[in-house]
Parts: structure tokens; C-alpha cells; sequence
């Protein structure tokens, strides 16, 4: 089951934004503060006249394998069910490359985004998660432009020292971004994760979540 949220200005004409997110406190959070901030914020960064529209739904997110097939899948789905041009899953579950914590993979040729919050750290949440949700939808609009060629004509200060980019060997993952402080950082995110899933619901486990690869 899913329940949709719709921030308030007119659809038509607009490029719509699917936010799928956790039904936990974390993820849920993020999602409600994207769709007030994103509108405004891509339209800064890409400048021209297209009008952004966002929309929250939460829905219990697949198991991760390797390349998100299945979350993939079920953003594609809903994507088309909404009539959403970009689809972006934000989950409060630990995704890792070998050592280094993932904190974002995009499939352009899907227009999904997969998003991890425990990578993101501590501190600045807001800023940061916002920064590099607005850069990989920036990339998947950009039809026919090189990844590395839109970042260096849109440098993103969240991108430039906390996270790198790197194109992943992973089938149907086009761009990765990483946390550059690998480990700590992490286990710091999980921790605070976890604790505001607690907080929010007091049934909720109060093991952390053992990350995934």
C-alpha cells in the first residue's frame, strides 16, 4: 500500500519528480523537506523555463541486490503510474561498494535514482541531501550530455569534498556517488538513522541495520 503526498502548485506543464520513500521516520522526513525545496532549487541550477513539480509517496522499498534491479523496477512502475518524469527512492537502508558507502546510483536510461541516507553522514543533512538529489536529477534531464561534462559545467560544493563521483562497473547503474570518509562515516549516518526511526515509532528495533552491498 502507498500513500501520496502532492506539493501544492499546478502540475501542467511541469516536470514532475516522484519521491518513493521508507514508510519510516528518516526517510519520510527527507522526502516531505525535498518536495518544498527542490522546485526552487532546480530551477536555479538549470535556469530556462521549465516549472518543477514534486510528489511523495511512501511505499515499503524492495531487498537491494547489486544494481537495485527491483527497486528500480518498482520506481519505473510507479513512474508510469503517476506520469512522473524522474522517479528517485530515498531509503534509510546502509548501501556499500566494497568499503566505501554508497550515496547515490542513477540509471538515466530508467530515470530512477536510488538514495541512502546513512551515507550522508551527521551533520548538515538538509543541505546536503538536497545538493546531491538536485544534481542527479539535473543529469537525468540533461538528455545526451556527458555526466562528467554537466559537473564540471555545474560544480555542486555537496559534490566537491564530502562525496565523489565514479562510474561503476554495476549493469544499469550509469553514475555512483560516494562518501569520501568511507567507514565512519557511515556507521555515524546509521546511528543517527536509526535513532530517528526510534523515536518516531517505539516499536521499531533498536539494533541498527547491518549495511548492505
Amino acid at each position: 500500500m502507498t500513500t501520496q503526498e502532492r506539493h501544492p502548485c499546478s502540475r501542467a506543464g511541469a516536470v514532475v519528480v516522484g519521491l518513493i520513500a521508507d514508510p519510516s521516520a528518516a526517510p519520510e522526513q527527507v522526502a516531505r523537506h525535498l518536495s518544498g525545496d527542490l522546485p526552487e532549487l532546480l530551477a536555479e541550477r538549470l535556469k530556462d523555463d521549465r516549472s518543477w513539480r514534486v510528489e511523495v509517496i511512501t511505499e515499503r522499498l524492495p531487498a537491494i541486490d547489486a544494481s537495485h534491479s527491483a527497486m528500480v523496477e518498482l520506481a519505473r512502475r510507479r513512474a508510469k503510474q503517476h506520469d512522473w518524469n524522474v522517479a528517485v527512492c530515498v531509503t534509510g537502508l546502509p548501501l556499500r561498494s566494497g568499503k566505501q558507502p554508497i550515496v547515490a546510483d542513477v540509471a538515466r536510461a530508467a530515470s530512477v535514482a536510488v538514495v541512502s541516507l546513512p551515507a550522508f553522514g551527521a551533520m548538515a543533512l538538509r543541505r546536503r541531501i538536497r545538493g546531491v538529489v538536485a544534481q542527479v536529477i539535473v543529469e537525468m534531464q540533461d538528455e545526451g550530455q556527458d555526466p562528467a561534462e554537466q559537473q564540471r559545467q555545474r560544480p555542486l560544493p555537496e559534490l566537491s569534498n564530502r562525496f565523489r563521483r565514479v562510474t561503476p562497473e554495476t549493469e544499469g547503474v550509469d553514475v555512483r556517488v560516494l562518501a569520501s570518509r568511507g567507514g565512519a562515516r557511515l556507521l555515524v549516518g546509521m546511528v543517527r538513522t536509526a535513532t530517528t526511526n526510534r523515536n518516531d515509532d517505539p516499536r521499531s528495533a533498536s539494533r541498527s541495520p547491518t549495511p548492505r552491498t
